[in-house]
């Protein structure tokens, strides 16, 4: 897949990107390109196999509510490199990341479908049924119809739901939030994921018989509740070996601990993971964090954690 930086105004190098003969773009944050992002990438799709045109995302960074001080969105559920790399596997050609700033989000929907998206020769349009652009964010996608104007197919994806629930970013984060990644997965279609480099700690784990990983993750992340997680681990120098792990997310309150810690303890592995980086996806909930009147009570309790994770996990093998 083509990723190309956008910023405004569009210069030249942007514009000969364009696919000549137009192209269909979906449009949108996909922040974690969960079920509801998905099924927006695969309607622009099929309009673009219909146009016989290229099919494009436009995405954004950083997130738009970002930019307009809404503290939530200043961790994300993917980092922009995983977004294109999940994007890149719903077929999509080329990505344009715009390069979200003040100048950007003042410009008026009018001006935001006359100078970029006409100037980029859109055949199609497809956003969620919540899109909104233009500064305020004024425009919706009524009005992307009415200043399109008939020159262009806009197709607007209903809300997607599983079961009872809507999908949506804010539902994700929400399970996150409460410690719920088996529902965070069910909405993601797939385990929530991070990635981060391995860096020495106070190796307290080690003389506690469970040695861990520290950490340290690659970007702003939204963090799952403070807790203790069954989760799969994958080392990127070797990403075709999986290991099941138990992870603490949280602030170590046994040892008087204050900032947030991600220690991962690997089962059946013996080896040195200093300096690589590692990718971790949660998969069930084991328990709340809690601070344990002596090392005695904790380690009992990290051998029942590690039981439940074997229990856990024999189910998939």
């Amino acid at each position: 897949m083509n990723v190309v930086t956008l910023a405004y105004p569009l210069s030249e190098s942007v514009l000969k990107t364009c696919p000549s003969g137009g192209q269909v773009m979906a449009i949108g944050g996909f922040d974690g390109v969960h079920v509801g992002h998905q099924h927006v990438i695969a309607s622009a799709r099929v309009l673009a196999q219909h146009h016989d045109v290229p099919c494009t995302v436009m995405t954004f960074h950083p997130h738009p509510r970002e930019l307009f001080g809404q503290c939530a969105y200043r961790s994300v559920l993917t980092p922009l490199p995983r977004k294109l790399e999940n994007i890149a596997t719903c077929g999509v050609e080329t990505t344009y990341v715009v390069s979200f700033n003040d100048t950007f989000a003042q410009l008026s929907p009018e001006y935001f479908v006359e100078h970029i998206l006409r100037k980029m020769r859109v055949k199609g349009v497809v956003v969620g049924y919540n899109f909104s652009f233009g500064d305020g964010g004024r425009g919706t996608s009524d009005t992307l119809k009415q200043l399109l104007d008939h020159q262009a197919d806009v197709r607007v994806v209903p809300r997607v739901s599983l079961g009872h629930e809507s999908v949506s970013s804010t539902h994700i984060r929400e399970a996150l939030h409460a410690g719920d990644v088996s529902r965070a997965q069910r909405l993601l279609a797939k385990p929530y994921t991070i990635q981060g480099i391995v860096v020495r700690g106070e190796q307290r784990g080690r003389t506690l018989g469970f040695p861990t990983a520290n950490m340290h993750p690659d970007a702003a992340y939204v963090a799952p509740a403070t807790g203790v997680y069954a989760v799969t681990v994958r080392t990127l120098a070797n990403a075709s070996a999986l290991y099941f792990g138990v992870m603490n997310v949280g602030h170590r309150p046994t040892f008087q601990g204050t900032t947030l810690s991600w220690e991962v303890h690997l089962l059946d592995y013996d080896g040195d993971l200093y300096d690589q980086t590692i990718e971790i996806s949660f998969f069930l909930r084991l328990r709340d964090e809690k601070r344990f009147s002596s090392v005695a009570q904790l380690v009992q309790c990290i051998h029942q954690d590690i039981s439940q994770a074997r229990n856990f996990f024999a189910q998939f093998s």
